[in-house]
């Protein structure tokens, strides 16, 4: 019989999209749940730039607008739910990226951070040079 061989049908390349953008969703879990912890452990953004934290927000507030408009000039609302990866990628960003703000600006700001971490560093230095007897 035509199209009929009882097992599973092999997946569609819309099925593979959708498992990449899964794993980007991972990917992105990932990639700053140790960047919030590390902040959060040095109490300090020291050598981070906070621009990409600006980009990355933009590009997710720009996401979900594409999505929203997208919905609203095709008067068609159901893509709106329909992307949950679309949703959990905005939704991460946002959360993280207003964490990073907050850790940037508030928790450790310009002022004194690098006289703390300055004087770890020499100790840190000093405990080398000493164990190395240098």
């Amino acid at each position: 019989a035509a199209g009929g061989g009882g097992g599973a049908s092999p997946w569609t390349v819309l099925d593979w999209l959708y498992y990449l953008s899964l794993v980007k969703l991972g990917v992105t879990l990932v990639k700053y749940v140790p960047q919030a912890y590390l902040n959060a452990k040095l109490r300090s953004t020291r050598g981070w730039s906070i621009a990409n934290v600006v980009l990355d927000l933009t590009g997710a507030t720009l996401s979900l607008l594409q999505l929203l408009l997208d919905a609203h000039f095709s008067s068609d609302w159901s893509g709106v739910l329909g992307d949950p990866v679309k949703w959990g990628l905005s939704g991460l960003s946002f959360f993280f990226d207003f964490l990073f703000l907050y850790q940037h600006y508030v928790l450790s700001p310009a002022t004194g951070e690098y006289d703390k971490l300055d004087a770890l560093d020499a100790s840190l230095q000093q405990t080398d040079d000493s164990a190395g007897g240098r």
